[in-house]
């Protein structure tokens, strides 16, 4: 089918992408330990500070980059990222090691990041190193998202239901979608590019694509689909490609009386939607 020979050719560019980006961070780490200033991806060397077990029990422990150089304006290290730490003798003679993989970052602020480690263990076997080798922190290459498109691909080619089948066609574009007629609505808050946009969204048996430019309402156009959709259906799934646009458009339906239940990492949730997670509900 012309549908699996475009999956498959969407997961061979995932692979070079794959590649790519591992490669690129290998050689930005590189970069960092031979010159010191690009630092977006890597803080070398570190001194590590005070540890303590958070509110969710886990083991933190807090690190300052002590470089001459400023931290990086658009620095990576960011609440939630996967971090390995790494050492390398003060002489610099010695090959560099991977001390620890896994920990994952907490906070930053300045120069002072704080990593959640697996274990307490971990900072006392990094304490005992860093008393003889320079140790420092960098971005780790987290392959989960690649895993997670590589395996969608593979069961979306694998399908052999009828009406899955006909879906995959109709997403890679070589059947075209269908609609249904209901009668017209009109929600006054909306303009009417905005209102025809609802109308075509409910009408959609398999999908249906909006688009426009930044500011012209296209999320508050989302926003009155899924509530319309949830008086048609038990229960509507929301993804986005940014923790903030799941927040905004959780926001706006709670303000309007719709129960949410936000899915993520709580470290990547804002506060006012806390109680709103499954962990708390």
């Amino acid at each position: 089918m012309k549908s699996v020979e475009s999956l498959q050719k969407q997961l061979r560019l995932i692979s070079l992408e794959k590649a790519y980006d591992q490669q690129d961070l290998e050689n930005s780490f590189q970069t960092t330990l031979q010159h010191g200033h690009l630092n977006s991806r890597c803080w070398f060397p570190v001194r590590l500070g005070k540890s303590f077990y958070n509110a969710l029990n886990q083991y933190v422990l807090e690190v300052e980059y002590t470089a001459d150089f400023a931290v990086s304006p658009d620095s990576e290290f960011e609440p939630g990222k996967c971090v390995s730490f790494f050492r390398r003798d003060k002489s610099g003679k010695r090959s560099v090691e991977t001390l620890v993989s896994g920990a994952t970052v907490q906070r930053v602020e300045g120069r002072v990041m704080q990593l959640a480690l697996d274990v307490s263990d971990t900072a006392f076997q990094l304490r005992r190193m860093a008393e003889h080798d320079d140790v420092g922190v960098r971005i780790a290459f987290d392959d989960t998202t690649y895993q997670v498109m590589e395996e969608a691909l593979q069961k979306a080619m694998s399908i052999e239901n009828e009406k899955m089948v006909h879906l995959r066609e109709t997403l890679i574009g070589i059947q075209e979608p269908t609609f249904r007629t209901l009668p017209r609505m009109v929600f006054p808050h909306l303009n009417p590019s905005q209102n025809e946009a609802v109308q075509r969204i409910l009408e959609a048996r398999e999908v249906a694509v909006v688009h426009g430019p930044p500011g012209t309402g296209k999320t508050t156009t989302l926003v009155e689909a899924i509530i319309e959709t949830v008086r048609r259906e038990p229960q509507v799934l929301v993804s986005a490609p940014s923790n903030a646009a799941v927040d905004w458009i959780c926001e706006k339906l709670i303000e309007r009386g719709v129960r949410v239940v936000r899915i993520g990492n709580p470290l990547r949730i804002s506060r006012p939607l806390m109680e709103h997670t499954y962990e708390r509900q």
